[in-house]
């Protein structure tokens, strides 16, 4: 293990950052704070799929590997996602890359139609 002494300049500027960073989350994103840093430190990605309580975890998982496959080009293992069920979701699933989002569900579908028809 290093000492402080023995780190170089680099590595030095990677520690202050990583404090700085740790010190704003703390005090500016309440309890969130402790889960975003944590997934920050990670090098693995943030997998979650939301999905429709009337529908299987096992159909919202292979929803979702085609849509991880086709949009963020990766295969990732069931253990690797993490599933929640949603009631106030109208039908199917959304697929969560980190922070990005692909909405495959009846809420998209929903919200188009109204955005046509100026409501």
């Amino acid at each position: 293990m290093k000492t402080i002494e023995n780190l170089n300049v680099s590595e030095l500027k990677e520690i202050l950052k990583s404090l700085r960073k740790y010190s704003f989350m703390r005090k500016n994103l309440g309890k969130r704070w402790e889960k975003l840093f944590k997934r920050g430190l990670s090098d693995k990605p943030q997998l979650l799929v939301e999905f429709f309580p009337w529908i299987s975890e096992e159909l919202a998982y292979e929803k979702s590997f085609k849509a991880y496959e086709k949009v963020f080009n990766i295969k990732p293992n069931k253990e690797d996602i993490e599933f929640k069920k949603v009631g106030t979701m109208k039908w199917w699933i959304r697929v969560y890359f980190d922070d990005d989002m692909v909405d495959i569900s009846y809420n998209r579908v929903e919200n188009k139609i109204k955005n046509s028809l100026n409501y």
